[in-house]
C-alpha cells in the first residue's frame, strides 16, 4: 500500500471542505512524498523551523478548502528536500473484483455465529471482503490503500475458517485492517501485532487516536512515515488505531479491547492511550473518566484540561510553533494538574509545529508509556 491515507487533512488534525479536483488520494500521495522526505532528512534547526512553518501554512490553506494549493505546496517542499518523484501505483492484473466480492459474500448467509468471538470474526471478514471492488473510492483510505490480489487471497482463507466456526484472526501477527462489531454499527480499526503476539504471553496494548478528519490508517502511513508501527515492532507491543470522531467513548474503547482480547493475550495492567490534536482531547477525556483502566496517556498538540480531577501518568508534547494548539495554555494546564499531585510531564519542542512534532517525538512518548503499569 504505497498511497498514504487521505492524509493531509488527517495530519492537519482538523477537517475542511476540499476542492473538487483534489481528492483525499491525491492529497495522500503528496503528503506521503513529503512525510518520507522530512522523516529521513538531516535538518538544521533553522531548516526544520522553516519547513514546519511552511507545512502549517499549507494546513491553513487546507482549512480554507484549497486542496489543489496544498498539493502544490507539498510538492514544492518535497522537491526542496530532494525527494524522488512519486512512484506510480503498482499495476494489478485485470480482474472482476465486484464479481469476486459478490461470490464471497454469497457464502456468508449460512454462517451463524455461536458466540461473541465468532460474531466479531464474521463482521471482520465481511468488512474485508467489501473492500474488493472494481472502482476504489479516492475518499476512503481503506479502499484506495488496498492491494486487492493480496487481500483476495487472505479473505478467501479467512472465510473458509469462519464457515467452519473458527477465528481466523486469533494470534495473527503483522498488519491487519478489520472492523469491530459494536452494539450499533462497526468500528474500523488498523492493527499491528508483533511476532510475540503469536504466543500466550500478555503484551501491552497501545490505542492511538488520530486527529479530526482522519481515519484508522493515519498512524500506519503518516506521522513520521509510520513511525508508531515501527516502534510497535521494535518494542513488541500491540497497536490498535481505531477510526475516531468526537462521539468516540470509553465504552466503545472497552468494546474494542474486549474484541481484541478474543484474539490476543493483552496485559490488562498496561493498556495505554495516545492521541494527536482531536485524538489527544478524546484520549484525555476517556482517561480522566477511567484512570484506573489505563496505565498511561500521551498527548500531542492537545491534552487534559486544567480541571481534570484524575488521570493516569500523562505525557504532553506540543510544538513551540503550533498555530492551532496553544502551547502556553497546555503548559499552564499541565502545571495546574501537577500542582494538584497528578503525574504530568510537559514539553514544548522548539522549531516544530502542529503535526510534524508527532513523528519526531513518538519515540519519547512510547518510552514514557511503556514505563507505566497499573498496580
Amino acid at each position: 500500500m504505497n498511497a498514504l491515507l487521505g492524509l493531509v487533512w488527517v495530519s492537519c488534525g482538523l477537517w475542511a471542505p476540499q476542492q473538487p479536483t483534489a481528492t483525499r488520494a491525491d492529497l495522500a500521495r503528496s503528503y506521503q512524498r513529503f512525510d518520507k522526505a522530512y522523516a529521513s532528512a538531516e535538518l538544521t534547526p533553522e531548516r526544520k523551523r522553516e519547513l514546519n512553518l511552511a507545512f502549517d501554512r499549507s494546513t491553513m490553506a487546507f482549512f480554507m478548502g484549497q486542496g489543489a494549493q496544498v498539493i502544490a505546496d507539498l510538492e514544492r517542499l518535497s522537491d526542496s528536500l530532494g525527494a524522488p518523484p512519486p512512484a506510480a501505483p503498482p499495476e494489478e492484473p485485470a480482474h472482476d473484483w465486484d464479481a469476486a466480492r459478490l461470490a464471497l459474500l454469497a457464502k456468508l448467509p449460512g454462517v451463524s455465529p455461536e458466540n461473541e468471538p465468532q460474531r466479531q470474526a464474521l463482521a471482520a471478514v465481511r468488512a474485508r471482503i467489501e473492500l474488493l471492488r472494481n472502482t476504489l473510492s479516492p475518499g476512503d483510505s481503506a479502499q484506495f490503500l488496498v492491494e486487492r490480489p493480496k487481500l483476495a487471497a487472505e479473505v478467501e482463507a479467512e472465510l473458509a475458517l469462519v464457515v467452519r466456526g473458527e477465528d481466523p484472526y486469533r494470534r495473527r501477527t503483522g498488519d491487519l485492517w478489520r472492523v469491530v462489531a459494536l452494539e450499533r454499527g462497526e468500528l474500523p480499526v488498523h492493527l499491528y501485532a508483533p511476532p510475540a503476539a503469536a504466543q500466550d504471553e500478555p503484551l501491552p496494548l497501545l490505542i492511538a487516536l488520530h486527529g479530526m478528519g482522519g481515519d484508522e490508517n493515519m498512524f500506519f502511513e503518516g506521522y513520521g512515515a509510520g513511525r508508531l508501527r515501527a516502534l510497535a515492532e521494535q518494542r513488541g507491543f500491540l497497536l490498535a488505531c481505531p477510526r475516531a470522531n468526537w462521539l468516540l467513548s470509553g465504552a466503545t474503547l472497552e468494546r474494542l479491547i474486549r474484541a481484541l482480547s478474543y484474539d490476543y493475550a493483552i496485559d490488562e495492567k498496561r493498556i495505554l492511550l495516545l492521541g494527536h490534536s482531536m485524538g489527544s482531547g478524546l484520549a484525555a477525556s476517556i482517561a480522566a473518566r477511567a484512570p484506573e483502566r489505563f496505565a498511561g496517556l500521551a498527548c500531542f498538540a492537545g491534552g487534559p484540561g486544567a480541571k481534570a480531577e484524575k488521570l493516569p501518568p500523562s505525557w504532553i508534547s506540543v510544538g513551540a510553533l503550533d498555530p492551532i494548539a496553544n502551547p502556553d495554555s497546555l503548559e499552564k494546564a499541565s502545571k495546574a494538574l501537577t500542582a494538584r499531585g497528578l503525574t504530568v510531564r510537559f514539553e514544548r519542542v522548539p522549531d516544530l509545529g502542529h503535526t510534524l512534532v508527532v513523528g519526531e517525538r513518538l519515540g519519547a512518548a512510547v518510552e514514557f508509556l511503556l514505563g507505566q503499569q497499573l498496580p
